[in-house]
C-alpha cells in the first residue's frame, strides 16, 4: 500500500511489473560476462567511422573553400578576362612585310594580295548544324566543297585555340562580301595575307631564299606565330625574319552570346616589317648569271654548274652573286607540288643548291696565293730569292709533275704566281734537296689566317666551313699517315684543300686590301618602311688581318699583276682597268675533268671590286673562267666591247 499522490483520500494499492528487472539483468550478463571484447572492439569501429566521415566533410569543405577563393580572389583577373573573351572577339591583323630593293631601289621581293578565310575552331558553335550551316555559308562564297571546309576546321580538333586556314586566294569581290557574312559568323575571318613575289627569280632564287606556310615546328619554336602566317624559309628570307615580319595588330570587337558582331572597340594598327636594301647591283648580277651561264654551256667538258661571286673589298659588301643552275623561287611560295619538288631535290645538276656558300671545292692554283704568303713571310724564300722549277721533280721514286712538262726555268715568288708554277710551289710548301719549305703545319696556319676552315659569316644560311687539312685529320679520317706528297698537294690547292667560292673571293680581297678582309655581306641597311631615312647600315666587320710585312703583300700583289701583263690570264692585258688575277685548275674526285677557277680584282692600285668565278668540271680556268670574269669587269666598269671587223668587199 502506498500514499496517494492525488490525495484522493484512499490508498492506491499499485500492481509494480519487475520483469524488465530480470531481462536487464540477462543482458547485462551477456554483455558484460560472457563478450566483452567483442562489445569494446564494435564501440572503437564505431567511433573511427564517425572521425573518418568527420575528417572527410572537413577536407571537402576546405577543398571547397579553397577553390572559391582561387575563383574569386587568386585568379579574379584571369576569370574577368575569360568572361569578356565570351563577348569580345579579338583577331589579328596582318602586318606588311618588308620589302627588298636591290642596290638601285628596284624591287626584287615585293607583297601581293591573298584574300583568306580562316576559322578558330574554339570558338565555333558546339551543335554540329550550326557549324555545318556556317561551312556551307563559307563554301556559297569560296566554291570550296563544305567538306573540305570542315575537314580542315576540324582536323585539330574543336579546342584548338588559333586559326586554321579553310580558302585562300580568294578575289576582292568575294572576300568582301564574306567578310560582311564572317561579321555574324562565329569564329571565322577574312582578312588579306599577302604572299611573296619576287622578280627576275633566275637572277635572286638563291640569294633571297622564300617565304612558306609556317610549319608545325615553327609553331612550336614561335609562340608568336599564327598557323596560316608566312614566314621565311631559306635565303635572306628566313636570315632576317625577325626585321622583314612586322608586328601584327589587333581588332576587337564585342560579340553576342550567339557570336555575332555588335559593334567594333578600340583597335590596334599593326606595325610594318622593316624593308631591306641590298648592295647587290641589278645589271652586275644579270651579267653575272649570263657569264656562268656561257661558262658552263662553252666548256669542253661536262661543266655541271657554275658560281660567281663580287665582292666590294673595301667593307664586304656583296655587290653579286650566282648559282647556276637556278630555279623559280615563286613555286615554292604557294607550296611547291611535292612531284615537282622531288624533281629539283633530284636534280643532278642541284639547282636547290647555292653553290657560291654551301659548295666545298678544291681551290687550285687560287690556292698559290696563300702558299706564297706563307712563303715569303716565313723567310722560306724573298722577293729575290729564284727557285730551279723544271716540268717535274722525283722524291723517293713518286714523280711530282708541273702544269706545264716543259717547266718554267728558275723563278721568284712573285714569277711563279705569273706562271702558276707547281713545282716552285711544291717545293716552298714542303722542301726538295737544299730548299727549305713552310710545312704543313704552318701552311694550314695561313689558311686559317686567310678565313679558311671557318665561315665566313655571310648573312645567308648553310653555309660551310671548306677544309683546313692536317696530319692528325688524315690520321683520324682515314687511318694513313702524312707523306711529303700530302704536302706538296696542300700546296698547289690540291689534296684534301676545300674551300667556298665565297672563301676564295675573301683571301682575294685580303691581298687586294693590303691584308685586310671584311665579313661579306648581301644587305647593306635595314630600313623603316615608314620612314626610309631611319635606316641601320650594315658595318664594315673585319674577320682577316694577316699579321705580316707590308712588302710580303706586294710581292703577292705583283705576282698577280703579272698574271695578266705575261703569263696564265694575258687574255685581260688589254682591259682599259689594271686587273690582277690568279687562274685556278682544280682536278676533284679520280675524274678526267677539272674545275676551273679564275679570280681577280680591278683596279690594281686601288681595287673596287673582286670577282670570283668556278666552273664545275669546267676544265682549264684560263679556257672557261677567266672568260666569265672578264665579261662581269666589263658591265662593272661599264667597258663597251669592241667591234668586230668589218669584212673586206
Amino acid at each position: 500500500m502506498s500514499k496517494d499522490p492525488f490525495q484522493a483520500g484512499e490508498p492506491l494499492d499499485l500492481d509494480i511489473d519487475d520483469s524488465g528487472h530480470d531481462a536487464e539483468s540477462w543482458a547485462g550478463a551477456l554483455r558484460t560476462d560472457e563478450h566483452p571484447e567483442q562489445v569494446a572492439k564494435e564501440r572503437k569501429g564505431s567511433q573511427s567511422r564517425l572521425r573518418f566521415f568527420s575528417i572527410a566533410l572537413i577536407g571537402v569543405l576546405l577543398l571547397l573553400a579553397g577553390r572559391l577563393i582561387i575563383l574569386q580572389i587568386a585568379n579574379f583577373d584571369q576569370n574577368k578576362a575569360l568572361a569578356e573573351g565570351n563577348r569580345i572577339r579579338e583577331t589579328d591583323v596582318r602586318a606588311p612585310r618588308g620589302v627588298i630593293y636591290d642596290s638601285k631601289q628596284g624591287l626584287v621581293a615585293q607583297n601581293i594580295p591573298n584574300f583568306e578565310v580562316t576559322i578558330v575552331p574554339a570558338e565555333l558553335p558546339r551543335k554540329t548544324e550550326e557549324r555545318t550551316e556556317i561551312y556551307q555559308k563559307i563554301s556559297d562564297s569560296t566554291k570550296k566543297p563544305a567538306d573540305d571546309i570542315r575537314r580542315a576546321a576540324e582536323s585539330k580538333g574543336l579546342r584548338y585555340g588559333q586559326q586554321v586556314l579553310v580558302a585562300d586566294k580568294l578575289d576582292r569581290d568575294a572576300s568582301v562580301l564574306l567578310r560582311i557574312k564572317a561579321s555574324n559568323l562565329a569564329g571565322v575571318q577574312v582578312q588579306d595575307n599577302p604572299q611573296r613575289q619576287y622578280a627576275a627569280p633566275d637572277l635572286y632564287s638563291h640569294v633571297l631564299g622564300y617565304t612558306g606556310r609556317v610549319s608545325e615546328d615553327d609553331l612550336k619554336r614561335h609562340t608568336d606565330f599564327q598557323a596560316s602566317d608566312y614566314v621565311g624559309k631559306t635565303g635572306l628570307e628566313s636570315v632576317y625574319e625577325g626585321d622583314l615580319r612586322g608586328t601584327p595588330g589587333k581588332r576587337r570587337v564585342e560579340v553576342n552570346a550567339q557570336g555575332e558582331s555588335i559593334k567594333e572597340l578600340q583597335s590596334e594598327d599593326p606595325i610594318s616589317g622593316h624593308n631591306l636594301q641590298l648592295a647587290i647591283d641589278p645589271d652586275l648580277q644579270k651579267s653575272m648569271s649570263l657569264a656562268v651561264q656561257n661558262g658552263i654551256s662553252s666548256s669542253k667538258h661536262k661543266a655541271t654548274g657554275g658560281s660567281a661571286v663580287a665582292l666590294n673589298p673595301k667593307n664586304g659588301e656583296v655587290l653579286a652573286m650566282i648559282s647556276e643552275p637556278s630555279f623559280d623561287n615563286n613555286r615554292f611560295v604557294n607550296g611547291i607540288p611535292n612531284d615537282e619538288y622531288q624533281k629539283l631535290a633530284t636534280d643532278e645538276k642541284k639547282p636547290l643548291f647555292n653553290r657560291p656558300v654551301s659548295g666545298e671545292y678544291p681551290p687550285g692554283s687560287t690556292f698559290k696565293l696563300i702558299t706564297s704568303t706563307a712563303a715569303l713571310a716565313e723567310g722560306v724564300v724573298n722577293a729575290d730569292t729564284y727557285v730551279s722549277s723544271p716540268g717535274s721533280i722525283d722524291v723517293g721514286g713518286s714523280k711530282f709533275v708541273d702544269w706545264d712538262p716543259k717547266g718554267h726555268g728558275s723563278v721568284n715568288a712573285a714569277g711563279a704566281l705569273a706562271v702558276s708554277s707547281d713545282v716552285f710551289m711544291y717545293k716552298v710548301s714542303g722542301g726538295y734537296g737544299n730548299q727549305r719549305g713552310v710545312g704543313e703545319d704552318k701552311l694550314a696556319d695561313y689558311m686559317r689566317q686567310f678565313g679558311l676552315g671557318k665561315q665566313t659569316g655571310i648573312d645567308l644560311p648553310d653555309e660551310h666551313k671548306g677544309l683546313v687539312p692536317t696530319p692528325s685529320y688524315k690520321e683520324k679520317t682515314f687511318d694513313e699517315p702524312w707523306y711529303i706528297g700530302n704536302t706538296y698537294q696542300m700546296g698547289i690547292g690540291q689534296g684534301y684543300d676545300l674551300a667556298t667560292p665565297l672563301q676564295v673571293a675573301t683571301y682575294t680581297a685580303a691581298i687586294a686590301n693590303n691584308g685586310i678582309a671584311y665579313k661579306p655581306h648581301l644587305v647593306r641597311s635595314v630600313e623603316n618602311a615608314d620612314n626610309p631615312a631611319n635606316k641601320k647600315d650594315i658595318p664594315a666587320e673585319p674577320i682577316v688581318n694577316l699579321k705580316v710585312d707590308s712588302d710580303v703583300i706586294k710581292q703577292v700583289q705583283e705576282g698577280m699583276r703579272k698574271a695578266v701583263t705575261s703569263g696564265t690570264a694575258v687574255e685581260l692585258r688589254d682591259f682599259p682597268v689594271h686587273v690582277c688575277g690568279k687562274t685556278g685548275t682544280a682536278e676533284f674526285a679520280q675524274e678526267t675533268n677539272s674545275h676551273a677557277w679564275f679570280t681577280a680584282y680591278a683596279p690594281c692600285d686601288d681595287p673596287q671590286i673582286v670577282v670570283t668565278v668556278m666552273i664545275e668540271g669546267g676544265g682549264e680556268g684560263s679556257d672557261v673562267a677567266l672568260p666569265a670574269v672578264k665579261r662581269i669587269l666589263d658591265t662593272y666598269f661599264k667597258v663597251q666591247p669592241k667591234e668586230s671587223p668589218k669584212p673586206k668587199t
